[in-house]
């Protein structure tokens, strides 16, 4: 049983109320990442990658996920050269990789620096998620409801597609590649859940996840508000415990504000 808890640090406004009351959590798309290199992807165009090789590539992407589907156009059908058809199938695929949606998932709600950049300058919240059901698997898999869970992978370099590997195991590449993010970003120590079939930038029911919502951190700076006003409401209705959070008075960071 996967017992820890997940966690999302999002501004204090009405969407994210109104996911909070509606059982709900925000499905970005892989586009709107705030890293603009996230998801990223280099070519490597082999130039004697042939015309069957590619079509079978991309039709395995299509039984992959939904995603690719139609992915073989007429551009494509007609490029002069296989240069161009591997350009042609590399561009068509980033372009349905922006529309994957990413769930994106820290392990604490006492980091700082998530906070400084996703909580409105602490003025924001953090949901607590507690996985209702959950297997662990081989290789340390974890699956909430279907999806996998799975950690982000840090490194320095683009991910580069060598497009004569990726026909060996497309969907086993693109899960990597949409797990790698930047060194710089690893204090976050972020997991995710890739939604091949589910295009982001919509909303995603926790029951769908098998998730719930444990408890709301408020954080630091947060003002009395209207919006304040109305999640104290919503999560008094839903009985879900709320804790503001407040500095440490000898050392940088955060801990409950005891009553």
């Amino acid at each position: 049983m996967y017992d820890k808890h997940l966690y999302k640090i999002k501004p204090l406004d009405s969407r994210n109320i109104e996911n909070i009351a509606n059982d709900e959590i925000w499905l970005p798309k892989a586009r709107n990442l705030n890293d603009p290199y996230d998801c990223s992807i280099v070519p490597y165009l082999s130039s004697d990658l042939e015309l069957k090789e590619l079509q079978e590539l991309l039709e395995e992407l299509s039984e992959e996920a939904n995603i690719f589907d139609n992915i073989i156009d007429y551009k494509f059908l007609t490029a002069e050269t296989e240069q161009d058809q591997n350009w042609i199938a590399y561009t068509s695929v980033c372009e349905r990789i922006e529309n994957v949606g990413i769930l994106s998932f820290i392990d604490t709600p006492y980091n700082i620096v998530t906070w400084s950049h996703y909580g409105n300058e602490h003025q924001g919240i953090c949901i607590e998620f507690k996985p209702k059901t959950a297997d662990n698997l081989k290789l340390f898999n974890v699956y909430l409801g279907g999806y996998r869970l799975k950690s982000v992978t840090y490194t320095n370099n683009i991910p580069v597609i060598d497009w004569k590997e990726f026909l060996k195991a497309p969907r086993v590449l693109l899960d990597i590649i949409l797990r790698m993010k930047y060194r710089d970003w690893s204090y976050e120590n972020e997991t995710r859940i890739i939604t091949y079939n589910h295009i982001g930038g919509k909303a995603l029911k926790l029951e769908d996840l098998q998730l719930e919502i444990s408890k709301i951190f408020i954080g630091c700076e947060a003002k009395p508000s209207e919006e304040l006003q109305k999640l104290y409401q919503v999560c008094k209705e839903k009985n879900i415990p709320i804790v503001k959070l407040q500095r440490l008075n000898y050392s940088f960071g955060l801990q409950d504000l005891l009553d």
